[in-house]
């Protein structure tokens, strides 16, 4: 589904009686986070449509973000990340190339879901028509860089085994000791599940 328009979520209290469980409800659609701001990639290419955002907090009103696009021109989808600066009067969007060597050519959606750790160090993503990469080949992907102040790369793809084949909604739920993460995903049933990742990729 297209979101040129991003719904934020709100949870509301279900009351006393269930003061463990919350309901999710949709709020108005919010124009900071549609294609009117998060506009283009690193390359300057323009965004068509985005079809997945997720978005983490690390200080003084900066999230840093990745967002599953179709591109103007293109014919698949592609992960883009970037800083969104919430902090001012206007929101200002500044795309990196933290994910560009990630992206495969394809002639549909392929590269989709991505989530990032709140170090920024690992990533976590679907392919829906199986990325191959020298050292991974799958549709649920993972890779880790050893710091921010460089790209993800091709080499440093893994598949991550375990789970359903097709794409599964991969996300980084928690940042654990050591270089492990905590990822959640859709099961077989359908249902969400979690796993904790192996460490990284020796270099």
């Amino acid at each position: 589904m297209h979101m040129n328009a991003v719904r934020l979520l709100s949870i509301a209290a279900m009351g006393a009686v269930a003061t463990a469980q919350g309901i999710i409800t949709p709020t108005a659609a919010d124009p900071n986070f549609g294609t009117a701001v998060i506009n283009q990639d690193f390359n300057g290419t323009f965004i068509q449509a985005i079809e997945q955002i997720e978005m983490r907090h690390i200080g003084s009103g900066v999230y840093r973000t990745i967002v599953t696009a179709a591109m103007v021109g293109g014919t698949d989808t592609k992960l883009i990340a970037g800083l969104l600066n919430l902090a001012g009067a206007s929101p200002v969007w500044t795309a990196t190339n933290d994910l560009e060597l990630l992206n495969l050519a394809n002639t549909a959606t392929d590269e989709f879901q991505g989530s990032m750790s709140a170090d920024g160090l690992r990533v976590v993503w679907d392919n829906y028509r199986t990325g191959t990469y020298p050292n991974g080949s799958g549709t649920t992907l993972c890779c880790t860089r050893p710091n921010t102040g460089v790209q993800f790369q091709q080499n440093d793809v893994r598949a991550v085994l375990g789970v359903a084949a097709g794409g599964v909604d991969p996300h980084i739920a928690e940042d654990l000791a050591g270089t492990n993460v905590t990822m959640t995903f859709l099961d077989v049933n359908g249902d969400i599940s979690k796993a904790r990742s192996t460490a990284r990729p020796a270099r």
